[in-house]
């Protein structure tokens, strides 16, 4: 099983003999994790905190890229155990993206992957963008960050850039927290970007 980045729900159930019900064992308990995407963000608390509509930046994400990965519960002593359930988050289909104020990202309504950025819309300069400045494109839309996909488009629309060029190290949350280049976008075009779901699919 490939777990390129994980956000994980735990729930190991013991049997309540008396009501016939599961009580989750994981809950609050101390959680280990091989790797974080980001450390401001997706702490592995989250996996065993019960909540199945967790906001996306509170989610328990591993690290882009990793072809392996793990999750520890440490359940704190020895436990009688009946079931156990793993929740796989909801990147991808129908994910719930971050928050535009938290990403510095806004949806495009013509859907064809092109990136704004700010309020008003501002498009974001094709000049020096490259697959990290992507992947956290993806990651702020819902998808997944690896393996992202982007196009150089001509754009003489009266939309203005965003004020400076990306550079992404690739685990940032919010585009305004990336490095920055020169402002301005002597090249005149902008990028539209196209997303891998958990599912494989390409999103724009």
């Amino acid at each position: 099983m490939d777990l390129d980045i994980i956000n994980f729900l735990f729930i190991f159930s013991r049997l309540l003999l008396n009501s016939q019900q599961y009580e989750n064992l994981a809950r609050g308990k101390i959680v280990t994790v091989s790797s974080r995407y980001n450390d401001g963000y997706f702490s592995p608390s989250k996996a065993v905190d019960g909540d199945k509509s967790t906001y996306l930046l509170d989610c328990a994400l591993t690290a882009s890229g990793q072809k392996e990965a793990w999750l520890t519960v440490d359940l704190g002593e020895k436990k009688n155990i009946a079931s156990i359930s793993i929740l796989h988050g909801g990147l991808g289909h129908n994910a719930i993206s971050i928050r535009s104020a938290d990403s510095g990202l806004f949806p495009d309504s013509k859907r064809n992957g092109t990136v704004f950025a700010a309020s008003p819309l501002r498009r974001v300069c094709s000049n020096s963008f490259d697959e990290n400045d992507a992947q956290v494109v993806c990651l702020a839309w819902g998808f997944l960050p690896d393996n992202p996909s982007y196009n150089v488009a001509e754009d003489n629309s009266s939309t203005a850039f965003y004020e400076n060029v990306l550079n992404c190290t690739g685990n940032e949350v919010n585009i305004n927290t990336c490095p920055k280049g020169p402002s301005g976008c002597p090249s005149g075009s902008h990028v539209a970007v196209k997303c891998q779901s958990k599912l494989g699919r390409i999103n724009p």
